[in-house]
């Protein structure tokens, strides 16, 4: 897992020099727009996308499956926009469970932002904490959350590279269905 975080660092850190563009929105917008917005349906997000590329004039470019399952064994579809100075990775995967598939959505950032994506979701959504933990290298938080027109709950995540740990400075924050709920 450490290598797939070192790698998806390496990715976001690439973009900037790829892709320019002037303005860009922040990650938890870019979350709640996409991952949440798009209800993990991969036309809708893929749509969402375009019109995130198209408001604030930024480019972006699909990633490739190898590179993404670098960083995400179950990834399906994955895109990089980027500024001159703030990237992201955004990913859509699925992920085989017993009861069917789990569908997920996740924005990666080169940023700590592990205590403003909790405040964000503790303040912005109906969400009880499940876990919180650190693991190796890895600051982890996850939540359930009840969402107006899901008929189940759904969960969200943050993880983050623990500053005391690693230097490099890395967050992730993912929407996914619940595996044990059901459709």
């Amino acid at each position: 897992m450490h290598l797939r975080i070192i790698y998806l660092a390496a990715l976001v850190m690439v973009w900037p020099n790829v892709i320019r563009a002037e303005e860009m929105p922040n990650t938890l917008g870019l979350f709640e727009h996409i991952c949440i917005g798009s209800r993990l349906d991969v036309s809708v997000l893929e749509k969402s996308i375009e019109a995130v590329v198209s408001q604030f004039k930024i480019r972006s470019m699909p990633m490739q499956l190898d590179m993404l399952r670098m960083a995400n064994l179950d990834a399906k579809k994955g895109w990089g926009l980027a500024a001159t100075d703030k990237s992201f990775v955004v990913t859509y995967a699925e992920k085989n469970m017993p009861d069917g598939v789990s569908r997920s959505c996740g924005v990666t950032v080169e940023a700590d932002q592990y205590a403003e994506a909790k405040t964000f979701i503790e303040g912005r959504f109906k969400s009880r904490k499940i876990v919180e933990e650190i693991q190796g290298s890895y600051r982890i938080v996850l939540y359930e959350v009840a969402l107006m027109g899901f008929q189940r709950p759904m969960l969200m995540s943050i993880q983050s590279l623990d500053p005391k740990v690693m230097k490099e400075k890395i967050t992730a924050v993912a929407f996914f269905e619940h595996p044990s709920k059901g459709r």
